[in-house]
């Protein structure tokens, strides 16, 4: 008997849609996770070398892609409900589904992790705050404890129960206000809120010292998750007629200048206020608060041409081929993998900060990592997927489920 196609693929089909390019955002920031993290365990990125200035930003401005796309992809249906005084989307099931997007490919990472760090993983304590991602928020565990990358998992969790909170709390409030521009007002002013707090909690904890709850809680992140619901809100909004400046929408329209913008800001980043060089420049929370807002707005003007620009452009076109888009598919397995396959080359490896010593390092864990993603997207990650699919949908329901920031 032939197997049907659905059981002869190992990956979901990418999605199609009018947000398809976001696949390929998500597999090139994945990609940019397991590039970065190699760059570091190969001694590339130094203070003295060029690939210090080109790598070593990296890691951060991929983190900021990852939540900027969380924030549109997942307030986008909420804000289509609130903009049609519509009731939300069930947020019961939201928050199933995200548990069940989140933990099942975590976990068995995490069993990998175990078996190549025994030594390690036996060390540990708290091991329940690890399983269940809440060591970020256990002190004797801060700043890595577990995989290296599950920090970000753990401010996605929590934004989870936060979005629920924020969206709850608009359309309640909607309901008082008459017209759809005063509605459209109202979010604007939320995200603005949300925006200066995260900015005033980063610089407050920063200036006093408590640098590693700056960068494991979800509070310094509401910036870059609310830049990505400025863009849901925009793009609800616009579906229904309402029109962005002409300069904007030019803009957008031609997204290899906003690609050109993006980068720049990128490069603004290598650049430091007191004119030195290296990850020290940004100990100071002056420095700290530049990198940290230059890689949010970066992160947006990457993503904004492909969810309110043409979708026949350039950048759009690119990012939705073939490769890239099936690589979006599993950029969570490859997130969570790609540390576990550099631990245990690591093991066997000599770190001399050679460029040739990056490159088959990068191209070994890529390899091997495409592979470990491939099989736990199929058999982890689709199975607990659509168990949280079950039941009614909502009709306002995002069309591309997006996995969690890398």
């Amino acid at each position: 008997m032939k197997a049907t196609g659905a059981r002869r693929r190992l990956v979901a089909r990418p999605h199609t849609g009018r947000f398809a390019a976001l696949e390929g955002y998500r597999a090139a920031a994945a990609l940019g996770v397991l590039l970065y993290h190699c760059s570091f365990a190969t001694g590339v990125v130094r203070p003295d070398a060029f690939g210090g200035i080109l790598f070593e930003n990296l890691g951060g401005f991929c983190v900021a892609v990852f939540f900027v796309m969380s924030g549109f992809l997942l307030y986008r249906p909420m804000c289509s409900s609130i903009r049609d005084e519509q009731p939300l989307p069930n947020r019961g099931q939201f928050i199933v589904r995200r548990l069940l997007r989140i933990y099942p490919g975590y976990w068995l990472a995490l069993i990998g992790w175990a078996l190549v760090e025994p030594t390690v993983a036996t060390s540990r304590g708290n091991s329940w705050a690890i399983f269940l991602l809440l060591d970020s928020y256990v002190p004797p565990l801060q700043p890595y404890t577990g995989l290296s990358v599950a920090w970000t998992l753990s401010i996605e969790i929590a934004f989870y129960f936060s979005l629920v909170v924020i969206a709850s709390i608009v359309a309640v409030a909607s309901r008082r206000l008459a017209t759809p521009r005063a509605r459209f007002q109202l979010q604007l002013v939320v995200l603005t809120a949300l925006a200066i707090g995260a900015l005033v909690f980063l610089t407050s904890m920063h200036s006093s010292g408590e640098i590693v709850p700056a960068y494991r809680w979800i509070f310094s992140y509401f910036d870059w998750f609310a830049l990505g619901m400025l863009l849901a809100v925009l793009s609800a909004w616009t579906e229904r007629g309402a029109a962005l400046p002409a300069a904007v929408q030019g803009l957008l329209d031609h997204g290899e200048w906003c690609l050109v913008l993006a980068f720049g800001c990128y490069l603004g980043i290598a650049a430091s206020i007191d004119g030195q060089f290296g990850l020290s420049r940004f100990d100071t929370t002056a420095g700290a608060v530049y990198r940290h807002l230059a890689q949010g707005i970066a992160a947006t003007l990457l993503i904004a041409p492909a969810v309110l620009g043409r979708p026949d452009q350039f950048v759009v076109r690119t990012m939705t081929n073939r490769t890239l888009a099936t690589l979006g598919v599993i950029s969570y397995g490859i997130y969570l993998w790609h540390n576990v396959v550099l631990s245990w080359l690591q093991q066997r490896s000599v770190i001399d900060g050679r460029l040739t010593t990056f490159a088959w390092v990068t191209t070994v864990t890529l390899a091997v990592t495409i592979v470990l993603a491939l099989i736990s997207h199929r058999f982890v990650e689709m199975p607990a997927s659509n168990l949280g699919r079950r039941g009614p949908q909502h009709h306002n329901r995002t069309a591309i489920a997006p996995a969690p920031a890398g």
